[in-house]
């Protein structure tokens, strides 16, 4: 049963996290008056139809929907095989799968990612890649904290 919960709390952070990024994006896709600036041609919404994959590199098409999946199964695996399923591993993982399904979401349904978040001359992107670059920082920090751990346990 405690597992049980366990995979209920990872795939409802997951679907939060899904949610979030697609009601972010259909809320943009309304906007008529884009872009919109907070510091004019600096830092603002506008909306950017991105066929390519991270930072608009040139994978395209089908190619950029299955390595999506791939990328998503593989963060599943490694969720479930090598989490320590503690609430903070949960949501790191969350994070992580639920930004990449967002876009992967996208690119079923419109064979790009809606991107709309415009900082100076970096790449335009989406809550999606804000919630994987969060949970990516995450999981590192987390991860060289058990090992730095473990191997101060190992050396005595």
């Amino acid at each position: 049963m405690r597992n049980m919960n366990i995979f209920f709390r990872f795939f409802f952070f997951t679907l939060i996290i899904l949610f979030l990024d697609q009601v972010s994006k259909i809320f943009i896709l309304s906007q008529v008056d884009l872009p919109w600036w907070l510091v004019p041609q600096h830092i603002g919404f506008d909306l950017v139809y991105n066929s390519g994959v991270a930072f608009s590199l040139p994978i395209v098409g089908v190619a950029a929907l299955l390595l999506g999946i791939l990328l998503s199964f593989l963060i599943l695996i490694f969720s479930v095989r090598y989490s320590r399923r503690t609430f903070l591993s949960d949501f790191t993982f969350s994070l992580i799968l639920g930004g990449a399904m967002g876009n992967i979401v996208d690119r079923v349904r419109l064979q790009s990612v809606v991107d709309f978040i415009s900082i100076y001359s970096y790449p335009t992107f989406n809550l999606a890649d804000i919630f994987i670059v969060i949970g990516v920082f995450l999981l590192l920090l987390f991860y060289s904290r058990i090992i730095i751990h473990s191997k101060s346990f190992t050396s005595d």
